[in-house]
């Protein structure tokens, strides 16, 4: 028996009459094709599609993501208290609170397109400043900077990413009284 015989009739007013609602036409095909089964021949169908789901979801996972994707690589990575000459100015671990303003200089290698990397301040494990800045083949060399506040003081450290979010490198410093 057709399982459509098994379910009440499902009136869907094609008409449009006023006062009624009006079901999409395409919806409509896909209850009627559902209700064309029988309860065996449906449940097959559902099986046999998850299935399939299950298999092509298998295949993505297993493919790598890109072959084309960017490896870019950080050749030099630090905090410092200024850039000069597209260099690190002051570079260190350790600096006083006093200092105002730091910087994260970051050379860029292996860039074979466009991009971006990310620089993510954290103070402690708090998010502080997210920088977002553009790098060019092949190699390029950048910077962002932090105003680091009076009561900011312990345990720093800037997460550089690239523009998939994977993390390159991590750049640890302290801010001291």
């Amino acid at each position: 028996m057709p399982y459509a015989q098994v379910v009440r009739r499902v009136d869907f007013n094609p008409a449009g009459n006023k006062g009624q609602t009006q079901i999409c036409p395409f919806f409509m095909w896909v209850i009627r094709f559902i209700l064309s089964f029988t309860q065996e021949e449906f449940m097959k169908r559902i099986l046999f599609s998850s299935g399939v789901c299950a298999a092509i979801m298998t295949l993505c996972l297993l493919i790598p993501f890109s072959s084309h994707a960017q490896q870019v690589s950080i050749e030099g990575a630090s905090i410092c208290t200024g850039v000069a000459d597209r260099e690190p100015v002051d570079a260190g671990t350790s600096f006083a609170v006093s200092m105002d303003r730091l910087y994260c200089y970051s050379k860029i290698a292996n860039i074979t397109e466009a991009t971006d990397i990310v620089h993510v301040w954290y103070f402690g494990e708090t998010e502080r400043a997210r920088v977002s800045l553009g790098v060019k083949p092949p190699a390029w060399r950048t910077y962002s900077s932090k105003i680091i506040q009076t009561h900011e003081i312990g345990s720093w450290r800037v997460e550089i990413l690239d523009a998939s979010g994977n993390l390159l490198e991590t750049v640890k410093f302290e801010v001291t009284q």
